[in-house]
């Protein structure tokens, strides 16, 4: 356990900041602009929601917040030279961007198409990609994954969130 937090403290100082405020930024930005353009008021007026759905607010904040995590875990990756993963950094970089891209797909399938069936298959294409990432990074970059563990986490509540819409509606 010693070396897990030795190695995530490593890991956040070699980080190249600026790189880091980049990517995360980017994240969050692009995903303000899918938000901005994938919801339809009269769609999320009509859906009856589940118990536990988080409040929209809340959902927002959190969505940017796993953007912005998952934006700085690729540059962690990225930055960090010390310890080669079993991927190229270049393949890695693509699996994140096919990972933030599949979240981007997933507010308007959901909030404008109302396709649920069709976000849970994103969602799950989701989950494996993070697992291709996770599996790669795990033994070599200990922030990011537990930066991905916790992103899984969300998918986690997003499936559970998005199956409850596809059966109440």
């Amino acid at each position: 356990m010693k070396t897990f937090w030795r190695q995530m403290k490593r890991d956040i100082f070699c980080a190249d900041r600026t790189m880091l405020a980049v990517f995360a930024s980017a994240s969050v930005i692009l995903g303000i602009l899918f938000a901005l353009g994938g919801v339809n008021r009269h769609v999320v007026g009509c859906l009856l929601f589940p118990r536990g759905a988080l409040p929209s607010f809340v959902m927002v904040l959190l969505w940017g917040v796993m953007l912005a995590a998952l934006g700085a875990s690729a540059a962690l990756v990225r930055s960090s030279d010390t310890v080669p993963c079993l991927m190229s950094k270049n393949i890695l970089l693509l699996l994140f961007l096919a990972a933030l891209t599949l979240c981007y797909v997933w507010i308007p399938l959901v909030y404008k198409a109302a396709s649920f069936f069709l976000a849970l298959l994103v969602l799950a294409v989701l989950f494996f990609c993070l697992l291709a990432i996770f599996c790669s990074v795990r033994k070599s970059y200990a922030t990011a994954s537990v930066i991905l563990a916790v992103f899984a986490l969300w998918l986690g509540y997003l499936f559970y969130y998005t199956l409850a819409l596809l059966l109440l509606n």
